[in-house]
């Protein structure tokens, strides 16, 4: 598991201990949660579910006999083909009892509501990425660059928008390299990737796509190759919250472009006191779901085998990672709210009996189409797609130092 995930299962934590000391928000009922241990699939892997559910599925017989009928709700992400998948699985399997919630970029994937019926994006749409980046390159006066996309939908429609953007401006593409998602495909031409970059003059490169791909297989081996340029990205990229894992020579810093949103308060205070025995859940309650992706030496590994159970976490998180929210936290937050403010309006419903009914079911799904509120931080949020907000980016500059020391 990697430190993103160790991130995410703490940001679900908060937001679910958070929402359940508000007073104003589903009042004498507490949520719960339950992560898989085994819950992080590679892709191939659910793929090969998928074949074996398709297997079962042709075997069965078309009706299912329950008593009840259990609403039910799942958070999926960051990875948007982990979600595709996902949604495919539960879909066979449970239909319109199930809510499933992304919280990883926004991808129009997705947004097909003819595969993916009762699935919902938390993330916004980077309608407005490419005219951000621009702004930034004429604010430097950076009119030569190069870019590196993932040959795919989103890669292509990004290319389209940029080149919109930087032909009125006086912005020229030094060199456009799109990654083949194929495998054999993009290792008989990386060399010739290699080059193109090696031999372009540009200082600034704009990198954008998914990762987990040949696109970050690329990038790594560039990292390796010691190819050093401005790289101008999205936080999706890791550089912001795994920052002891760089993908990128950082040297001469990586500029990431990151949804805006204010400082979620008690998170960092939460993280900094918790306590493993509070929590029942046998994943959560082991010390060695600590144990980041990161060089720990063995004399400190020493001295944290030798804490108590029940000491603070604070030194753990100071050594790991930052603490603050990455776009994919901060979406997993606002899922949560989400899921509070339906199940709130159900409450209210005069004709409830309990979620175990068909009609409430069904009457959740309606309303997270409609869901529309203010978050403890302040922000809007809305499950709507058709209603998403023109959104605001922060820009998080990471320099990478010798020796391990970072700004």
């Amino acid at each position: 598991k990697s430190t993103t995930n160790h991130q995410i299962e703490l940001a679900l934590l908060f937001s679910v201990a958070e929402l359940n000391g508000n007073l104003d928000l589903l009042p004498n009922v507490s949520l719960t949660f339950d992560t898989q241990v085994d819950g992080c699939k590679t892709v191939s892997q659910w793929y090969s579910q998928i074949q074996s559910y398709g297997e079962y599925s042709n075997k069965v017989h078309n009706y299912l006999c329950f008593e009840e009928t259990i609403c039910s709700v799942a958070f999926s992400g960051p990875n948007w083909e982990t979600s595709s998948l996902f949604g495919k699985i539960m879909d066979i399997s449970y239909s319109y009892q199930l809510a499933h919630l992304t919280f990883g970029p926004f991808h129009p994937i997705l947004s097909d509501h003819e595969q993916f019926p009762y699935l919902y994006q938390m993330a916004s749409k980077d309608t407005f990425l490419a005219l951000a980046m621009v702004s930034l390159m004429l604010h430097f006066n950076w009119n030569w660059v190069g870019l590196v996309i993932e040959e795919a939908e989103q890669g292509i429609q990004f290319l389209s928008d940029l080149r919109g953007e930087t032909e009125c401006k006086g912005i020229c593409l030094d060199f456009v390299i799109i990654i083949p998602v194929n495998m054999e495909l993009y290792m008989s031409r990386c060399e010739l990737y290699n080059n193109q970059i090696m031999t372009s003059s540009t200082n600034v490169v704009i990198i954008y796509g998914d990762t987990d791909n040949t696109l970050t297989m690329n990038i790594r081996m560039w990292g390796s190759l010691g190819i050093q340029r401005i790289w101008v990205t999205t936080s999706q990229w890791e550089v912001i919250t795994s920052k002891s894992n760089f993908a990128l020579d950082s040297s001469h810093g990586i500029l990431a472009f990151a949804h805006h949103h204010d400082e979620v308060s008690g998170f960092k205070h939460f993280v900094q006191t918790l306590n493993s025995q509070k929590y029942s859940d046998e994943y959560l309650a082991r010390l060695e779901w600590m144990s980041f992706n990161c060089e720990v030496s063995a004399s400190k590994w020493k001295t944290l085998k030798n804490c108590s159970s029940n000491a603070s976490l604070e030194w753990i998180m100071e050594q790991t990672f930052d603490m603050a929210f990455s776009d994919a936290n901060y979406n997993l937050y606002n899922a949560v709210y989400a899921v509070a403010h339906v199940l709130h309006e159900i409450l209210l419903q005069p004709n409830y009996s309990s979620l175990l009914s068909e009609y409430n079911c069904l009457k959740m799904h309606s309303l997270f189409r409609n869901t529309n509120f203010i978050n403890p931080v302040g922000d809007r949020v809305t499950v709507n797609q058709k209603e998403m907000l023109q959104p605001d980016y922060d820009i998080f500059q990471i320099w990478n130092f010798q020796n391990g020391l970072e700004l």
